[in-house]
């Protein structure tokens, strides 16, 4: 059903325009991949379909950590003063990416899978634990090594997802390092480590109970 209406002459539906088409294709997938994931009576999907579907969710879920994680590092940069000017400037532009990425999907599944959103709900707060257990840096290197390493993980699995899968504002999260780069804090390359930790969460399915 197409809801672009114009409401301000006729209330006549508006042909979408292409890449509106594309973008609400995109978000089906993905609203599809978590859906698929979750316990249910009709058609499995395929081995590689299943694997495609829990890589997808794990990319959301890392998103959805980046979205707590924002606010950590908010936190730790105002308990050292630091939260200031540009540097303040610079973590409320990378804290916009990030809710705008999480919340678009956030919002679409709302509509279309209220038990789904418990579910998803679940799986982000277990990662978003997960990564605070297995990193033990002072603030406020702490939350923003967590922030640079969920920015390329999350990157990283939408390049494995490919295009069936791309995510317009998690190509928009790559701009987040250079946007940091001002707060002069070391990165510690944590990835490893917090890859080995978050990823069996979703690909076991360790969130459903």
């Amino acid at each position: 059903m197409n809801n672009n209406i114009n409401t301000g002459t006729t209330n006549i539906p508006i042909p979408d325009t292409a890449y509106t088409k594309w973008r609400k294709s995109t978000e089906l997938s993905y609203m599809t991949a978590w859906q698929q994931v979750q316990p249910r009576n009709y058609r499995n999907p395929t081995p590689n379909e299943e694997m495609l579907n829990k890589e997808a969710v794990l990319m959301l879920t890392l998103i959805a950590a980046l979205d707590y994680c924002i606010y950590d590092l908010i936190e730790e940069m105002e308990e050292v003063g630091k939260y200031r000017h540009a540097m303040k400037r610079n973590i409320n532009k990378a804290k916009d990416l990030i809710l705008h990425a999480h919340d678009l999907f956030y919002r679409n599944m709302l509509g279309i899978d209220s038990k789904g959103v418990k579910q998803y709900n679940i799986a982000s707060e277990q990662v978003y634990e997960a990564v605070q257990e297995c990193v033990y840096l002072r603030a406020p290197e702490r939350a923003y090594n967590i922030i640079m390493a969920l920015i390329r993980l999350q990157s990283k699995q939408r390049e494995k997802l490919g295009a069936r899968y791309h995510y317009k504002p998690s190509a928009e999260l790559d701009k987040i390092p250079a946007m940091l780069e001002i707060l002069g804090i070391h990165d510690y390359a944590l990835d490893n480590i917090i890859e080995r930790r978050v990823r069996p969460i979703v690909m076991n399915a360790e969130y459903i109970g």
